[in-house]
């Protein structure tokens, strides 16, 4: 086989789809963040109708609101915020997709595998001076942190669903 046929194939098989695969990759995550995304599902159109309703006094949209209204205000509070907290976003979603077309019964009513994590809170608002003025944040501070205490049994609930 000629050499140049080689590097033809070998950019053809390997370089051109890897560069495909790091693009795709790059745009899906990027638009997969937004409000717009996430409430492209019925399911969660709920959940977004609530966070952009200004006058709702849930907590996700007086956050929507006080970050002056961010694109990716869903992945500002779904996300966790350590290395690998995108990929594992994109996963669970994945999977809230595959339990929705797989199986309707469990999709039916949404639930959070897990207990909402602190550490998303208090990434942002442990460092906030309004946090830190309150003496039972400081109180509670061990209990938050080990996941003891949740923080939404005091500023709860997330989201205020009106369901039909």
């Amino acid at each position: 086989m000629k050499k140049w046929l080689k590097w033809i194939l070998f950019v053809g098989i390997f370089v051109i789809p890897l560069a495909l695969l790091f693009v795709t990759t790059s745009i899906s995550f990027k638009v997969s963040k937004s409000i717009q995304f996430c409430s492209s599902c019925h399911k969660m159109s709920l959940y977004a109708k609530d966070l952009l309703n200004p006058a709702s006094d849930s907590l996700a949209s007086r956050h929507y609101r006080d970050r002056g209204k961010q694109p990716d205000q869903c992945a500002a509070c779904h996300v966790n915020y350590n290395m690998l907290g995108p990929i594992d976003a994109k996963a669970r979603g994945l999977l809230h997709l595959a339990f929705y077309y797989f199986d309707y019964d469990v999709a039916r009513e949404l639930k959070l595998y897990l207990p909402y994590p602190n550490k998303n809170c208090l990434f942002c608002h442990s460092q906030m001076g309004t946090f830190k003025e309150k003496k039972h944040h400081e109180e509670f501070m061990c209990e938050l942190k080990s996941g003891k205490l949740s923080c939404l049994s005091c500023h709860g609930p997330i989201h205020k669903i009106e369901r039909d």
